[in-house]
């Protein structure tokens, strides 16, 4: 009895179940899953079968054996999905601004006013689709798991804390200096070579810069988010990243279609700057509400 109610409560928290969901799944009130795991009763024959088919294992394990380090752990599942997700949304940023940079080292090529001066709009289109496609796809599967509501615990020391903040201030400044370096190598080329490689080579910088933002960034929030249990704390880190990504994804659009309409690749990086400062200063704000 005493092996059932651990790995009955161990097991459901590595599922990332509540009570009351895998009661559902039982067809059981609440009440009797929390007798389970209290020792003060037992499952019917049948509530063990479906048990035995949800956290995949016998039921005799189930009963006698000890399953509680045979599954991945809650932290596991935790930062299994955040590395996932963090890959996920830089890859489709990284895939959207390579279109621009593709557009731009192709219209070198197939200039416009040419027979083929179609292709440069189509591979950034293309690039453009797999960045949304990713977007969506795994949208889809953080709402799920954002769905499934497991049970966190503050499973991250304060050195562990300490270390990534460290290593995230570090990708920080690394993209803030990819992206002032490559102002230097598009000044310098436009003035050696031609416009448009200049703007493509700017872009690269770019897109690794964002491209590192947006890992770091999400990776960041699998931090934060730990903290759930602060209810306020959440509340304002959901609605600051809502607003940061509102903003960022603003300052993309001028600045894709101020760089299109108007040529103005050279001084149309300005914007990108500004979006991080009004970033900023929305942090502060939500910073000084807490206080």
């Amino acid at each position: 009895m005493m092996s059932l109610s651990e790995n009955l409560k161990v097991l459901r928290k590595q599922k990332g179940l509540s009570q009351e969901q895998l009661a559902e799944q039982l067809n059981v009130s609440r009440q009797a899953v929390s007798k389970w795991e209290s020792n003060n009763g037992m499952p019917e024959m049948d509530s063990l079968i479906i048990l035995s088919e949800i956290f995949e294992c016998t039921i005799d394990d189930l009963l006698k054996k000890d399953l509680t380090d045979h599954d991945p752990t809650v932290k596991q599942i935790y930062e299994k999905h955040y590395d996932l997700i963090a890959k996920a949304y830089s890859f489709g940023i990284v895939s959207i601004l390579s279109g621009v940079c593709v557009y731009l080292f192709t219209e070198i090529y197939f200039p416009e006013n040419t027979k083929y001066e179609f292709i440069p709009q189509i591979l950034f289109l293309f690039f453009v689709l797999i960045g949304v496609i990713s977007f969506v796809y795994f949208g889809m599967i953080d709402s799920h798991f954002e769905e499934r509501k497991i049970e966190f615990d503050d499973f991250y020391s304060e050195n562990e804390r300490v270390s990534f903040n460290q290593t995230y201030s570090l990708a920080i400044a690394v993209g803030v200096g990819l992206i002032l370096f490559g102002v230097v190598v598009q000044v310098l080329v436009d003035n050696i070579y031609n416009e448009s490689l200049a703007n493509g080579l700017f872009m690269i910088f770019v897109t690794m810069a964002t491209g590192i933002f947006v890992y770091f960034g999400v990776l960041k929030s699998k931090y934060d988010r730990v903290d759930r249990n602060k209810i306020i704390e959440e509340g304002k880190n959901k609605k600051v990243f809502m607003y940061c990504g509102i903003i960022m994804m603003i300052i993309t659009i001028i600045y894709l279609w101020w760089s299109f309409v108007t040529n103005a690749w050279s001084v149309s990086w300005i914007v990108y700057p500004i979006g991080g400062i009004v970033c900023g200063i929305v942090w502060l704000i939500f910073e000084g509400k807490e206080e």
